[in-house]
């Protein structure tokens, strides 16, 4: 589908040649382990639990029982930053941005990328809500909604983000059809994140990347 061929065409050429400048570097064989591990599990999850979730945690189990051993696993999350280090840090980078903006074309492309990439999903996630309520969906308000949503949270320190097809579909199916159940999953999120941050923080990054690729 079109949101995965996006990802195989930003992905592929930095598996290949590595980032520009940069020596590409064949990873830990721990890391590939707890990679792997997690993508088998994506790409064909237990019924009844969910995929990623299970995947996070078998990957991260691996990835400490490997190291205990003396295997080569690669680096973790290691430090998320408590609210009041980010808002330190969005401040610094706010004033850093003021004073020394980069220029335009360093910016450009991958702006674009992500702008392409998540309106892609978004749409995609829209019309498979179509199909699954049959009700119209207005595609204009639902980009408009993403790109409010991912520039407030760039401009708290955030990452961007999208309308995902999997968890749009689930919340239906399992009765959440209301802005309050959208909302109520958000604050979940949130309220895990500020409390769960130092079991957060273990997870690897080769685990990570293999959700999300697996996603």
């Amino acid at each position: 589908n079109a949101p995965a061929a996006m990802v195989t065409l930003r992905v592929l050429p930095l598996l290949l040649v590595g980032t520009p400048g940069a020596v590409w570097i064949m990873p830990d064989p721990g890391a590939t382990t707890g990679a792997a591990s997690a993508i088998a599990i994506m790409l064909r999850p237990m019924r009844g639990l969910p995929g990623p979730v299970v995947a996070l945690v078998v990957a991260t189990l691996a990835h400490h029982a490997m190291s205990a051993a003396g295997v080569a696993v690669g680096p973790e999350i290691s430090h998320l930053l408590s609210p009041g280090e980010l808002a330190r840090e969005v401040g610094a980078g706010w004033q850093a941005l003021a004073s020394s903006p980069p220029p335009l074309a360093l910016a450009r492309a991958g702006a674009a990328t992500i702008a392409l990439l998540a309106s892609t999903e978004t749409l995609s996630a829209s019309a498979a809500l179509r199909e699954a309520s049959g009700k119209r969906t207005e595609y204009g308000r639902d980009l408009l909604g993403a790109g409010a949503g991912m520039l407030a949270s760039a401009g708290l320190g955030g990452i961007p983000s999208s309308g995902l097809t999997v968890p749009t579909i689930t919340g239906w199916m399992a009765g959440g059809r209301t802005r309050t159940a959208q909302f109520s999953g958000a604050m979940l999120t949130f309220a895990l994140l500020l409390i769960g941050t130092p079991l957060l923080s273990k997870v690897p990054l080769s685990g990570l990347a293999a959700v999300l690729a697996g996603a």
